[in-house]
């Protein structure tokens, strides 16, 4: 936070993984979970001095194992496996989507995230990297309207709370499509569809961590859908700068950092 105030930012997307001390969901973090909302309380104060506002992120599609795949840990199946129905039974990496209880318990989350960082204007639902249904009431759905219904319905909450959804924008687009060379996507033909009836308020976060480039087809793509975008570079310096240029020149919402 001390940092991105050095550098002027405006912003910083805090996410916390199984981390985050819930009263709505106790199971889902990690028992010695350690971002109590006193501790948010205390970091939102330093950035509220410093001119940083604190937007809180939660994942509401894949990454639902609160934990890096690269662990081999699922921070809620590991410790409470009475709670598989929630999620995927590959792994538990997504979210069940045709699962209401699924549904309102993450409705329930955002909106007590929401309120520990103080109701922000924005808040990231992740939404990256996500596998393909696995259950059998999933399966049996046209992935198109599933995902359009559940994207929908978080961010109708959002929206009532008085914020601004912000997500990842790699499951909105095809994998295979030759406009995308050189992305890393994961979407398929049915999130991609799905992705054209979202709402236009929710702003679309576009990851790309290569090396520069001589455009940015998505940014173009996301923004001629009626969308707000965001630049998301990571660790390559050359191609950040070029992001933000091109970003800057098209008009594009902003740039957020990401720190992986």
């Amino acid at each position: 936070i001390r940092l991105a105030a050095y550098y002027m930012m405006n912003y910083a997307v805090i996410e916390p993984w199984g981390t985050f001390k819930s009263n709505v969901a106790p199971w889902l973090s990690w028992p010695d979970a350690t971002m109590t909302k006193k501790q948010i309380k205390r970091l939102k104060a330093i950035a509220d001095d410093l001119g940083i506002t604190l937007i809180p992120q939660i994942n509401v599609f894949g990454h639902a194992s609160q934990a890096r795949s690269l662990a081999g840990k699922h921070a809620t199946l590991d410790i409470s496996p009475k709670y598989q129905p929630l999620f995927e039974p590959l792994a538990g990496w997504n979210w069940c989507l045709s699962n209401l209880e699924t549904r309102k318990l993450l409705q329930a989350l955002i909106k007590e995230r929401y309120e520990a960082f103080g109701c922000p204007p924005y808040f990231h639902i992740g939404g990256d990297e996500a596998n393909l249904p696995s259950c059998p009431d999933c399966s049996s759905q046209p992935y198109s309207k599933l995902f359009l219904e559940h994207i929908e319905a978080m961010n109708e909450t959002i929206s009532s709370l008085g914020a601004r959804t912000m997500m990842w924008h790699d499951m909105l687009i095809e994998r295979g499509d030759p406009r995308w060379s050189g992305y890393v996507v994961n979407g398929t033909k049915e999130t991609a569809e799905g992705f054209l009836k979202f709402p236009r308020d929710i702003i679309i976060c576009d990851w790309y961590y290569g090396a520069p480039r001589a455009s940015y087809p998505s940014m173009d793509y996301f923004k001629s859908q009626g969308f707000s975008v965001l630049a998301c570079p990571w660790n390559v310096t050359n191609g950040t700068i070029a992001q933000c240029k091109y970003a800057h020149n098209a008009g594009i919402m902003g740039v957020l950092g990401t720190t992986w």
